[in-house]
């Protein structure tokens, strides 16, 4: 069996098993890998019939999108034949076939640190965050991201990106407040944000969150919709705050790439020494490192 006949015997063992099945040819377009929209990759089809397996998956109005895609590529030379590992740039290693001699992908070498700056809640003090961009750029940002209830986003005809609308939700700690806080979003499509946290209440979008994910109400649904919507606040703020932190600091979009020293020297130019977790101000990794595996 040649590479081509196994990769058409994959695709008929998944036609076969009767799964939403898309082969067809595609033509690679570009690549983008931003802090505030994160990696992505675009691809042509060849005419608006090879569309078809995605127009459900568009977003409309009471629409849907966002799918998780299981996606296998092989690209083809001209003579329709996969081409090689080696001749696509991939290291020497991975032409071997022995699964076992690849080598791992490269670690994070702080990425102990950043697990704790994470776990005490760095990302998540208003002053780091002020230190880190604004609050109409993370505003921005968070319309970017699926939505929080449905995962989908509404079509932008003019860039066929998916947005949301950066809906604001006040955290228990700003509670009764007649001032929105700052840095307290959620990404939903309008859809949802108008029609069904706006007019049915949080309990509601969250019951379509879990409709979603196969979760289920439970008996105190009020609270446990709230209690959903302070971690995903939380979730939001933390994935923007690593990335753009990294990001700045010149380190791609990880803070495992970001150094203790180089943390520890922006974070006392800004004045916000007092929230660096005690790993970054010494020898602490190995305590830190036994917390994290306790």
């Amino acid at each position: 069996m040649n590479e081509r006949e196994a990769i058409d015997k994959i695709v008929q063992a998944a036609t076969d098993a009767g799964l939403a099945t898309f082969a067809g040819e595609t033509q690679f377009a570009g690549w983008s890998d931003a802090h505030n929209t994160g990696a992505k990759i675009v691809l042509w089809l060849p005419d608006s019939d090879a569309l078809e397996p995605f127009r459900g998956m568009t977003a409309r109005k009471g629409g849907v999108a966002g799918q998780r895609l299981i996606v296998l590529a092989f690209e083809i030379g001209a003579d329709e034949q996969p081409v090689s590992g080696s001749s696509s740039g991939r290291p020497p290693d991975f032409d071997s076939g022995n699964a076992g001699s690849r080598p791992a992908p490269e670690a994070k070498p702080f990425g102990q640190y950043a697990k704790e700056l994470y776990r005490l809640g760095f990302f998540n003090v208003l002053e780091v965050l002020a230190a880190i961009g604004t609050d109409a750029q993370y505003a921005e940002w968070i319309q970017t991201q699926p939505c929080a209830a449905c995962g989908g986003g509404d079509l932008v005809e003019q860039t066929g990106e998916l947005l949301c609308e950066a809906a604001h939700w006040n955290t228990a700690a700003n509670a009764g407040k007649s001032i929105k806080a700052a840095y307290s979003y959620m990404p939903i499509c309008h859809e949802h944000h108008i029609h069904v946290q706006h007019h049915q209440g949080i309990s509601a979008l969250h019951a379509v969150y879990l409709a979603r994910t196969g979760g289920h109400t439970t008996e105190n649904h009020v609270q446990a919709a709230k209690d959903w919507a302070e971690k995903r606040v939380a979730h939001y703020r933390a994935l923007w705050g690593g990335k753009t932190l990294a990001y700045i600091l010149g380190c791609g979009t990880s803070m495992g790439y970001v150094a203790p020293e180089t943390l520890r020297e922006w974070a006392v130019g800004m004045g916000l020494e007092k929230y660096i977790p005690s790993a970054y101000n010494g020898d602490l990794l190995p305590v830190v490192a036994t917390q994290l595996n306790s």
